[in-house]
């Protein structure tokens, strides 16, 4: 196989792999723009927390890392007893035990969609999500122009 055909499979990569980080960012972007604008505060009660572990190497030592998803009741503007889950904390984050009250922010029109009023990255890791696809974009075009892939097109 030739040198072309890595370099034109490791570009398609690039560009597919941008696109789901930057409409996974403009996703996530959404949501917190949604809940900072016209999103509706109560008090909710935890009623499950969720753990996933995750194996990962640091100083090439395996190292076990926590993800907690917690699960909350509350009552929505209308009187109706909802549940949504909160995004994904990491063990760093901290995370809030069965039967504790926080405070959230929900979506009246998508009551499930709902975010703590404090502590929240959501906010944060949209526009994250957003720059890292348009470097990955920029860097497929800049090895396509440089081993002259676009020239065939």
């Amino acid at each position: 196989m030739s040198t072309e055909f890595f370099l034109s499979t490791f570009v398609s990569l690039l560009v597919v792999f941008s696109l789901v980080f930057t409409f996974q960012g403009l996703r996530l972007t959404k949501r917190a723009l949604v809940l900072r604008s016209r999103g509706l505060e109560a008090d909710a009660e935890v009623i499950r927390v969720d753990v996933r572990e995750s194996t990962e190497r640091h100083d090439d030592m395996p190292v076990v890392r926590r993800y907690y998803t917690e699960t909350v009741r509350f009552t929505a503007w209308d009187g109706g007893v909802r549940e949504a889950a909160l995004p994904v904390r990491n063990e760093t984050e901290g995370h809030a035990a069965v039967g504790d009250s926080i405070r959230i922010r929900y979506d009246p029109d998508r009551p499930e969609t709902a975010a703590p009023v404090k502590g929240s990255t959501l906010g944060i890791v949209g526009p994250l999500l957003i720059l890292a696809g348009i470097g990955m974009a920029a860097l497929a075009v800049f090895m396509a122009l440089d081993v002259g892939l676009l020239s065939k097109i």
